[in-house]
């Protein structure tokens, strides 16, 4: 069901980019004034092609908005554990063993301190 239903998605998708792109824009008239190459030259007419894009694009929009809706609505439902709440949680010792390397490591009492002669 998941697949099916994400396929579904996948072709609103598609389906939606294609048929806004398709529609001529509001503001053709003025494209032609700057080279942009608008006016009358759509797919389905100047006139005629104008509701029945507006038509499929409205169900291509339904159809993604509801395909989101549910695939969140899955997704929220269906989620896995992560993997850190799966893990076993280890018993830690009451005592930590220094590391011998650590014991050798000098005191800041006891580091030299060069003291930088100022020259003028």
């Amino acid at each position: 069901m998941g697949k099916f239903l994400l396929g579904i998605h996948i072709v609103a998708c598609a389906g939606l980019i294609c048929f806004v792109l398709l529609q001529v824009g509001k503001g053709s008239a003025l494209t032609g004034l700057f080279g942009g190459g608008g006016g009358n030259d759509s797919l389905f007419g100047g006139v005629g092609g104008s509701p029945f894009l507006r038509k499929i694009t409205t169900a291509f929009a339904i159809l993604f908005f509801t395909t989101s809706l549910v695939l969140a609505i899955r997704a929220a439902r269906f989620t896995q554990r992560s993997v850190v709440e799966k893990a076993v949680p280890q018993e830690l010792p009451d005592e930590i063993e220094p590391i011998p390397e650590m014991e050798k490591t000098p005191k800041a009492s006891e580091l030299p301190v060069d003291t930088v002669e100022e020259k003028n």
